[in-house]
């Protein structure tokens, strides 16, 4: 049986191959909805939104006169032939976005209407389906229209997550901040791919990712006291011990510059590129890359505390601030620095 969950209302799909094609191949009509086709798309819908990298999203501002995705999803969910209609404006704006960057991986994109069980109005879906997605299409004529019927891919497991996908939410559900549900996995995971990975959301969807400042803020600290552990051995202790202050600082300013701070704290230029680029990496694993931005007040450092157990029945506990940055090392930098300087010091 269908998947009750969810009520899918019309499915097309077209190619987007911007490599080996100089626009994108439409078909004329939505796909016939099958049990297997229905249930495969039910999946990918709730997985999807509920994935850890699915961000909350809202539209930019567009040119007066400029057409905008919300203004074509708008008309997506009204009859089917405008539904068809504009789902090839959305298409020819994808491969549009695509051309510029040959990296980007060719595919289907599949547009469909949906209804979630407690929603008045439906929803858009906007999948960016890759050739391992688990599902081929066939093209077929049907009374002179073209309409695109699906089969699984032999070898493939019908199971793959989605790596680019937004759901237009219905006018009525939408916030401030809140128009979209985007997931964009290799923007997530793979920061420094950012020209290949940013496409989708600025210059497809015209979106912007909302980002909750307690995340940004609680990122920005820890990331800054990784990479000073990293570091530790390629700047002097005097830095070490001013970025540490610096970033406790930033907490309480109205904005946190990561540059600055860098350019402020850390001599080397080498190291001020690798510091800034480390928290850029970082924040945009969590759907973020302005470097500037107002910290959580409500954010406050919890009391981190190292444990060490010797012999005899010997326990150490220190917070971490009061050591040296060595003792993060892990526990033969523990031994290492436990014997050659406290226990010398205590004999």
């Amino acid at each position: 049986m269908p998947d009750a969950s969810l009520t899918i209302h019309h499915l097309i799909i077209h190619k987007v191959d911007h490599k080996n094609s100089m626009a994108p191949v439409f078909t004329d009509l939505p796909i016939h909805m099958t049990e297997s086709v229905h249930a495969f798309f039910a999946r990918q819908i709730n997985d999807s939104r509920n994935n850890k990298y699915a961000r909350s999203g809202a539209f930019l501002p567009t040119a007066q006169g400029e057409p905008s995705v919300p203004d074509v999803c708008a008309d997506l969910v009204t009859d089917v032939d405008t539904f068809i209609e504009q789902s090839k404006v959305l298409t020819a704006r994808l491969f549009d976005s695509m051309k510029p960057n040959k990296r980007i991986s060719i595919g289907d994109l599949v547009i469909l209407t949906f209804t979630d069980p407690h929603d008045l109005s439906p929803s858009v879906a906007i999948l960016k389906m890759d050739e391992q997605s688990g599902l081929v299409e066939d093209i077929i004529e049907t009374g002179g229209k073209r309409q695109a019927v699906l089969r699984p891919a032999l070898g493939v497991l019908m199971n793959s997550d989605l790596q680019k996908c937004a759901f237009v939410l219905p006018k009525d559900r939408r916030t401030a901040r809140r128009d979209l549900i985007v997931l964009d996995q290799q923007a997530a995971r793979f920061g420094t791919r950012r020209s290949a990975a940013s496409f989708f959301v600025t210059t497809f969807l015209q979106a912007t990712l909302s980002v909750d400042p307690r995340i940004m803020t609680e990122t920005f600290y820890r990331e800054s006291r990784n990479w000073l552990v990293d570091k530790q051995s390629e700047i002097s202790p005097q830095e070490i011990d001013t970025l540490k202050a610096r970033v406790q600082s930033a907490l309480s300013q109205v904005l946190i510059d990561v540059d600055v701070i860098a350019s402020d704290t850390l001599a080397d230029l080498h190291m001020q590129d690798d510091y800034a680029s480390y928290l850029r990496e970082k924040f945009l694993e969590q759907g973020f890359g302005d470097l500037v931005f107002p910290p959580d007040p409500t954010f406050k450092p919890k009391q981190q505390y190292l444990y060490f157990t010797g012999d005899n029945g010997l326990k150490i506990r220190v917070l971490e601030d009061a050591l040296p940055l060595q003792f993060l090392g892990g526990i033969e930098a523990w031994r290492s620095i436990w014997y050659q300087e406290v226990a010398q010091t205590a004999l």
